[in-house]
């Protein structure tokens, strides 16, 4: 591997300072996604203007103090496997095959299932069964019921509240 930037600095805190911009700096077609994996820090590098079939990779970026300076060499890295993947050779629905039981409470799983408008998004771009797309749609609307999941209603319609004044609301399921 070859390194493709190295920089020597006699202070950590101009590291800090001067690391991102000096990635991107060097990088400026790439947008660099940021991970800290086993004490080195990794970026995973998005060419904007190439193929979107090209590989992604990864830059590690390894620090060594020699003596008073600090040495920091970035070097591309092909991207491990992080995940055990899991046969599913009928292509059935992704919740029931993990056996996945997901309430309102579960906000991680379910703000991926949501646009930026707080629809619930279609089974053909999800690929649920009809039962867990019903299930999915009950649990956001009691998340964002509880104020769990954000609201992202436009600005131009109303919210619930403001069709029914007079009437309390209690955020009970």
């Amino acid at each position: 591997m070859r390194p493709y930037h190295l920089i020597k600095m006699s202070s950590v805190q101009a590291l800090t300072r001067t690391l991102t911009r000096t990635l991107t700096i060097f990088h400026r077609s790439c947008r660099l996604d940021r991970k800290r994996i086993w004490g080195n820090f990794y970026f995973k590098a998005f060419s904007s203007n190439l193929s979107p079939f090209m590989a992604e990779k990864y830059r590690k970026v390894n620090e060594k103090a020699v003596g008073d300076t600090l040495e920091i060499e970035a070097l591309y890295e092909e991207p491990g496997v992080n995940y055990s993947p899991i046969d599913n050779p009928h292509g059935a629905c992704p919740i029931c095959s993990r056996n996945l039981h997901i309430t309102y409470k579960d906000v991680l799983i379910l703000s991926q299932f949501v646009d930026k408008d707080g629809n619930v998004l279609s089974r053909e771009l999800t690929g649920v069964c009809a039962k867990q797309q019903l299930h999915l749609r009950e649990c956001v609307e009691r998340a964002m019921a509880a104020d769990l999941l954000p609201n992202h209603r436009p600005s131009h319609l109303p919210s619930p509240q403001e069709k029914e004044p007079g009437k309390a609301v209690f955020h009970r399921f």
